[in-house]
């Protein structure tokens, strides 16, 4: 997501909070084949597809994963610790 690309991944762990199912890319049940197999052929068939679902996971990382956004995170986190 970071390079602009859309990703298929499982619905597992952090995955389905990171990927929007449809929009920045596929979410899929773990060990289902033929739905990932299915995924990949539609990213292949519409390439159009796969780019904006690209570019939406490309900005929603600029928003979450902002590096001086965390860090600020961490800052605020340590200054609540310390008070």
């Amino acid at each position: 997501m970071s390079r602009g690309k859309p990703v298929i991944g499982s619905r597992v762990g952090g995955l389905p909070e990171i990927i929007k199912d449809g929009d920045s890319g596929f979410l899929v049940a773990p060990g289902n084949a033929s739905i990932l197999a299915d995924r990949l052929m539609t990213l292949e068939r519409d390439r159009g597809l796969g780019e904006e679902m690209g570019w939406k996971g490309f900005n929603f990382c600029k928003q979450v994963f902002d590096q001086m956004s965390i860090v600020g995170q961490v800052v605020e986190a340590y200054d609540s610790i310390l008070s």
